[in-house]
């Protein structure tokens, strides 16, 4: 039996408090025809099929979403500035030679930072390329496209970049040394 002591109470809970109590919380159920049923409806136990596209419609054509024209156009991009960055770098190495322990104000050293700048813009370049032919890539892969023929050419175009990345910090190693 609970007490009014035993809940800490001052004053004793009646029975004619209990009874009062249920007489009010049973108006909560109420009329059980005047609220609609959660039971299961008919109309939800209807049973239907989706439309799997049947004989009479064609699957989807899955397209690239570049074609192998465009991926050459890319891919030649960064194969020339590949070929710049090849090119002035051999005259890079000896402006690094002429500005090795020159003061950091000295015409050398000056004309040193600037090959180095010409480099890292070449370098930008097929960078830039690598970064169209990410979006592609991505592309494809939003849109379950083929992406073997990407990834292929993406794959030669970082090794472009890797191999600019090199011959950069090598040329800087020189210039700082």
């Amino acid at each position: 039996m609970v007490t009014a002591q035993g809940m800490g109470l001052k004053t004793p809970i009646s029975f004619s408090a209990c009874a009062l109590s249920a007489v009010v919380l049973s108006g909560c159920a109420g009329d059980p025809d005047r609220y609609p049923s959660l039971a299961v409806r008919d109309i939800e136990r209807t049973a239907g099929q989706f439309a799997t596209g049947g004989s009479d419609t064609a699957p989807p054509q899955i397209t690239a979403v570049a074609d192998t024209a465009d991926i050459q156009s890319i891919m030649e991009r960064a194969r020339t500035s590949f070929m710049k960055f090849e090119a002035n770098a051999v005259p890079a190495r000896r402006e690094i030679k002429a500005a090795r322990g020159q003061a950091s104000d000295s015409s050398d050293y000056t004309n040193a930072l600037l090959t180095l700048a010409d480099l890292s813009s070449l370098r930008s370049e097929t960078a830039l390329a690598l970064g169209e032919m990410d979006l592609l890539a991505a592309k494809a892969k939003t849109e379950f496209a083929p992406t073997q023929t990407l990834e292929d050419a993406q794959a030669q175009i970082v090794s472009l970049v890797e191999q600019q990345d090199i011959i950069l910090a090598q040329l800087w190693g020189e210039l700082g040394s």
